[in-house]
């Protein structure tokens, strides 16, 4: 096995001229270096170890046949005499018990109880006690003994074995008699000692001879293969080009081989890519000079100290420093820094490694003008993680200022002309608030007027009555009386004055009280209205009262209307401007929803769903609100029916209120020929607070697209 099995072209070594003495040497190391010398080691150690366990394994396995073979031999006397087939005298016969044991028979002897021999081979021992007796031991010869006892005795170097069994006369549960047998093992120990080492020698000659063959057919098969492996991978290393691919085989070395084929080819790819490569870095390199000289802008780079060594011409040709800029600092070619701080925050982020995005600086050129550049970098930083300095460029914003102090200038002009227009608006809108704020007054005088004519109208008629009824009843008693002082008086006609004076008494009666409950009603809504006082009522009474002081208007009307609210909702709050409001949905409904001479129903429907809640629901069976109008019917001024003498305002008053004022919420619902309900959801108590915020909020105008509302169309 040499090294020339993988080193197919080993290299010159510089101690060829020390002679013959170092080659020797040399070749050792490179042997014991190579790949064949550790795969035939290992080899050699696997089937040193293989043959060890195997050849240890035999030899334990033969010697522990021998050893049970001789204990075996050595009980048969004692078992043939336990058993009765043997005569006790047997053992003083040593054709006997040679033909039993075999030539390794040393002694027989049967002892009694007493410790007495009985009969022995040997007649010197006959009679004797064998506690006297060497190399005995007592304890073989217990007669708790059950079985025979076997034991080893090792006397002036060599080696016996000796086997005591005890003997039973008929009837007896204790022996009384011994069989003693001794024979020598140390020729059975040399004997297991010589096979152990024809093993060893065995072994030895097998891993010789398998290792040399191992060997040659490694060297033939695989080494020749490795070697020009190598030497393949040797010169692709070196750099030849077009080398021949290895021949592949159909084995694992085929597949590293193919590997190695496929391996170089890559690699030459590889390099032919690489030298395409740098030649394209040569030329951008090229290009890139070129660039930074025709452009605009210039870079700069820096130092871990924060010190310029690298800086295009342009920077040169633009800024013209007065000193060279490599080795010296940002703040330190005379160049000020446009931004506030000077160059403090500048030179603050670079020693804070944080990346540069915007930095302006300023400078004057040869004619004297201001000029501005900005500046960009990044942190740059080594393999390992370490600051390495700055990367950046400079561009020329010049320009770019000037036209930016132009816009800014154009800005402020344009600014302070927005001012004045808004300043403008506001005082239009400001004037159009006012306007609005007096239609809705207007509008509640006038709805407050209507409600007077109303009531004067409806008081006309019981007063008429009345004053002709008293009139009557003044003739009656002026003619009464002329006939009592004239004698004339009759008793018919006294009893006819008194029927009249009655009847008419019944007439003035009925219509004095008929019409104090609409001076009644009358006083009480037209006061919450006109007070808006914070005070409780009955919700029930209240809308009772609101629908007598509508009962002129309504009787003008084939409508009739509903209220439908449980007894004992007390509220506190505004009731003014709640009648307000049903009065303006009460109207809209006789003036929008109904065609003329069309009867229909207005329903008031109260719920309490909260112990604090009230709910106030409003609804007619109109033609309803067409889906388009939905969104617009809260806005000011929107209404169907402009040339008819309606404002618009009816709604945006009663959402004013109701979201203003008595803090609550309105929705609607509707839909062409369904009619309209309006819910009114109001706190049951307002409390005080709450209606002082209510009052001193501006009446708020809804969106288009506030929840819930709805129009009338």
């Amino acid at each position: 096995m040499t090294a020339g099995a993988l080193d197919t072209a080993p290299a010159a070594s510089p101690a060829r001229s020390a002679g013959a003495g170092g080659r020797p040497a040399g070749a050792l190391r490179r042997l014991l270096r190579s790949l064949a010398f550790r795969i035939g080691a290992t080899v050699v150690a696997v089937e040193v170890v293989v043959l060890a366990f195997i050849g240890g394994y035999a030899v334990q396995r033969l010697s522990d046949e021998v050893d049970r073979r001789l204990r075996d031999r050595i009980t048969v006397p004692g078992e043939l005499m336990a058993s009765g087939v043997l005569a006790y005298d047997a053992v003083a016969d040593r054709a006997i018990l040679t033909d039993l044991i075999g030539q390794e028979l040393e002694e027989g002897m049967v002892v009694g109880a007493n410790w007495n021999v009985f009969h022995a081979l040997d007649p010197g021992q006959l009679g004797r006690d064998i506690r006297q007796l060497h190399a005995l031991d007592p304890e073989w010869f217990s007669p708790a003994a059950r079985g025979p006892t076997l034991a080893e005795v090792t006397e002036d170097g060599h080696t016996s074995l000796v086997a005591v069994t005890p003997l039973y006369v008929r009837g007896a549960d204790v022996p009384t008699l011994f069989a003693y047998i001794r024979v020598n093992t140390t020729g059975v120990t040399e004997q297991k000692a010589a096979v152990a080492a024809h093993v060893a020698l065995a072994s030895l000659l097998c891993v010789v001879l398998t290792s040399a063959m191992l060997f040659l057919a490694f060297k033939v098969t695989v080494l020749r293969r490795i070697g020009r492996l190598v030497g393949f991978v040797r010169r692709i290393g070196a750099g030849e080009k077009d080398v021949p691919a290895l021949d592949v085989g159909v084995d694992e070395l085929g597949h590293l081989e193919s590997g190695v084929n496929a391996m170089a080819g890559d690699l030459d790819q590889r390099a032919r890519q690489r030298d395409r490569m740098e030649a394209e870095l040569r030329r951008s390199e090229s290009r890139f000079r070129d660039f930074a000289a025709a452009a605009s802008d210039w870079y700069w780079e820096l130092d871990e100290a924060l010190r310029y060594v690298a800086v295009s011409d342009r920077f040169v040709e633009l800024v013209r420093p007065v000193v060279s800029p490599l080795g010296r600092r940002a703040d330190e070619l005379g160049v000020d820094a446009a931004e506030e701080g000077g160059w403090a925050p500048f030179m603050e982020r670079l020693r804070q490694r944080r990346p540069v995005h915007e930095f302006d600086v300023t400078w004057r050129d040869a004619e004297g003008a201001e000029r501005f550049a900005r500046l960009a970098g990044l942190p740059v930083f080594d393999a390992g993680g370490g600051f390495a300095g700055y990367r950046g460029t400079g561009r020329d914003i010049t320009l770019h200022r000037r036209a930016r102090a132009i816009l800014e200038q154009q800005v402020e002009e344009r600014t302070r002309a927005l001012k004045r227009a808004n300043r403008d608006l506001q005082e239009t809108l400001e004037s159009l608030n006012r306007a609005q704020a007096e239609l809705v007054r207007s509008e509640k005088l006038a709805s407050l007027g209507a409600l007077v004519a109303g009531v004067a109208h409806e008081i006309n008629t019981p007063v008429g009555v009345a004053v002709t009824a008293a009139s009557h009843l003044a003739d009656r008693t002026h003619a009464t009386a002329e006939m009592l002082r004239d004698g004339k008086l009759k008793r018919a006609d006294l009893v006819g004055y008194f029927d009249m004076a009655d009847e008419a008494a019944r007439l003035l009666l009925h219509n004095m009280e008929r019409a104090s409950a609409l001076i009644q009603s009358f006083k009480l809504v037209a006061t919450d209205r006109t007070a808006e006082v914070l005070r409780p009522f009955a919700l029930k009474r209240y809308l009772e009262d609101i629908v007598v002081s509508l009962s002129p208007t309504l009787r003008k009307t084939p409508h009739r209307i509903e209220v439908d609210c449980p007894d004992g909702v007390e509220m506190v709050g505004y009731p003014g401007l709640l009648s307000q409001v049903v009065t303006n949905l009460v109207m809209n409904s006789i003036v929008h929803a109904y065609d003329e001479g069309v009867s229909g129903l207005l329903r008031i429907t109260v719920r309490v769903p909260e112990p604090e809640v009230v709910e106030v629901v409003y609804g007619d069976d109109g033609r309803g609100i067409a889906p388009d109008h939905l969104s617009k019917i809260f806005d000011p001024f929107f209404t169907t029916r402009r040339g008819a003498g309606s404002s618009g305002l009816g709604l945006n008053i009663v959402h004013n209120i109701v979201t203003g004022s008595l803090h609550g919420k309105v929705t609607v619902a509707s839909g062409p020929g369904r009619g309209v309900t309006f819910t009114l959801r109001l706190p049951r108590v307002l409390e005080e607070q709450a209606a002082a915020a209510g009052a001193a909020e501006p009446e708020p105008e809804p969106s288009a697209g506030a929840p819930g509302t709805a129009a009338m169309a």
